[in-house]
């Protein structure tokens, strides 16, 4: 079984995009995040198929608890599972733009949103990157698990610098063949200044932070303050994150 898992604000939109398309060139994909897939001809499974390890195609889940027993089948021996992997730093930074300006709000999903967008616009940029903290607390805790899975893990740093061959390596963890003619043809359609710019499916936002795939740009905007609470409450989360990138 092959798995993309997916987290937030580590460019899962641009794989869901990305692996979509390629998938019409060998296999299905079988979504089975939080929410209905964009397009009516996916294939949506309850979580009763999750433990079955035997169902066809490529897996998509979101925003997981690892340690949910209902997914163990997502990881080693039985699958091929990789994720994306970003600095948590960038993720509360990323994180407060979106919820504060861009993130879409929809009707019947993600309940807390509006209540988080409307703290966020009455506070200055610190404290609503405090108050993110806070608000992200269940993905920040859970990567603190997903960090010590045996999956393979890519760098949000190549969707941005080297995203075609970021797609291969993925595709060769799933030992699925694709043309580099296919490969360049989907990646080139979904670019973050395609996406950002409204090109492809979303349209642009007033944002300079939409879509911006900065990365390390939380040496400049937090401040020792939201450092400080960032460490107190997920202790060696950055640890952790550093020794699966510098592997």
């Amino acid at each position: 079984m092959n798995v993309l898992l997916l987290y937030h604000k580590c460019a899962s939109q641009w794989m869901k995009n990305v692996f979509f398309k390629l998938s019409g060139i060998q296999n299905e994909f079988l979504f089975m995040g939080n929410r209905e897939p964009e397009n009516g001809n996916r294939v949506l499974r309850n979580e009763e198929i999750v433990t079955d390890s035997n169902f066809p195609g490529i897996g998509m889940w979101e925003n997981i608890n690892v340690e949910d027993k209902k997914f163990k089948s997502l990881f080693p021996p039985i699958s091929n599972t990789v994720t994306i992997i970003r600095d948590p730093r960038d993720i509360l930074i990323s994180g407060y733009y979106s919820h504060k300006k861009s993130h879409p709000v929809i009707e019947g999903m993600w309940k807390d949103l509006p209540v988080q967008r409307s703290v966020l616009l009455k506070l200055n940029t610190e404290d609503g990157l405090l108050s993110t903290i806070d608000f992200l607390a269940y993905q920040f805790n859970n990567l603190k698990h997903l960090y010590k899975s045996k999956i393979s893990f890519f760098l949000f740093e190549d969707v941005v610098d080297n995203p075609h061959q970021l797609v291969k390596n993925i595709l060769n963890v799933w030992d699925i063949k694709a043309t580099n003619i296919n490969i360049k043809k989907v990646v080139d359609k979904f670019t973050l200044e395609n996406l950002k710019s409204g090109k492809v499916k979303t349209p642009p936002f007033n944002s300079d932070h939409y879509r911006s795939g900065i990365t390390g740009e939380w040496k400049d905007v937090l401040s020792v303050k939201v450092l400080n609470k960032f460490h107190k409450k997920y202790p060696n989360l950055i640890d952790e994150y550093e020794k699966i990138k510098g592997k």
